[in-house]
């Protein structure tokens, strides 16, 4: 009898150390996504603070390193959030599906679209002459290209297939350090209590006000910081939900990271051929590209009715 009670004892106390790292795990769930949020705002603004104070703006190479250790924020403190769970909470396999085609195409249909809007603007016009738009992008060419450019044969496809396989490289890469956090522990975290609409749009929320201070520096809009960041804001929000869709459905963080990169690629292609175009009103980072957002959200809500379960793990549609 007394060797049976001491038995009972050892596993009562057993079952209480397993419930008591049960509620750790809940607990550090439960603020898993609150410390990343935090971590990354203060992390990345502190460093933007500095940027302000000491240095140029985000201008130079001080300036350019600093942007790059602020993209892998989010990245840095996932790993230490999550720590040797990391595999076992997040999606971070490459196995084959065609969802990573669509990562690669849907930011290119994007930019034929937003050029699309972007003509509706007023007084925007569409130019083949290479005189109407060298002027902008004339740094980005070798002197090849540029008299292939005075000639009247402009590379513009080779040049949009170069910021393709950019951005399906160095800046997937770069968007990698991002989408760790946005849509790896953020959508983690909030995805099965929120669902796939509000889970997205949250996201979107925070990660664009993260941008906040970047683009007050201007760093997409240099010209017009206060009205970029308003842009960049609202952009953020409406993209949101295109990129958990596609993670949702490859499975991966991999994925949406390849999305962003070529995102991150095609943006300049969008308004290459524009003549009299606004930086905040044409071209798929800008209010073209909103409108662009907005008509595929609408789309998605209404003819596909995008849900973060899986209904079949093995389709890998």
């Amino acid at each position: 009898m007394a060797k049976q009670k001491i038995k009972n004892q050892n596993l009562k106390k057993k079952d209480s150390k397993k419930s008591t790292k049960k509620k750790h795990r809940e607990i550090k769930k439960r603020y898993a996504a609150q410390n990343l949020l935090v971590l990354s705002f203060g992390f990345a603004w502190l460093i933007c603070g500095a940027l302000y104070l000491f240095n140029d703006g985000i201008g130079g190479m001080i300036g350019y390193i600093a942007v790059i250790i602020i993209l892998f924020v989010p990245a840095l403190f996932t790993l230490l959030i999550y720590n040797k769970y990391l595999l076992e909470k997040l999606d971070l396999s490459l196995n084959p599906s065609l969802w990573y085609l669509v990562a690669l195409f849907l930011p290119v249909i994007f930019s034929a679209a937003s050029f699309g809007v972007s003509l509706l603007m007023p007084e925007v016009t569409y130019s083949w002459e290479s005189s109407d738009w060298l002027l902008k992008f004339k740094g980005n060419f070798n002197p090849e290209q540029l008299a292939a450019l005075e000639a009247g044969n402009h590379p513009f496809y080779l040049y949009s297939a170069q910021q393709i396989v950019f951005g399906a490289t160095f800046a997937t890469f770069f968007a990698f350090g991002e989408e760790l956090g946005w849509r790896g522990l953020l959508l983690k975290e909030w995805g099965e209590d929120l669902g796939f609409w509000k889970a997205s749009f949250l996201i979107g929320l925070f990660w664009g006000l993260w941008y906040i201070p970047l683009e007050l520096m201007g760093r997409n809009f240099p010209d017009n910081p206060t009205e970029g960041a308003v842009i960049t804001l609202i952009w953020c929000i409406l993209l949101s939900p295109s990129v958990v869709w596609v993670k949702t459905k490859a499975r991966s963080v991999a994925a949406a990271a390849l999305f962003m990169g070529i995102m991150q690629g095609v943006t300049s292609s969008s308004s290459l051929l524009l003549v009299g175009a606004s930086p905040t009103y044409s071209g798929l980072r800008s209010f073209s590209g909103v409108i662009v957002l907005l008509c595929f959200n609408g789309l998605l809500y209404f003819l596909v009715k995008p849900s973060l379960k899986i209904k079949n793990p093995e389709d890998i549609l």
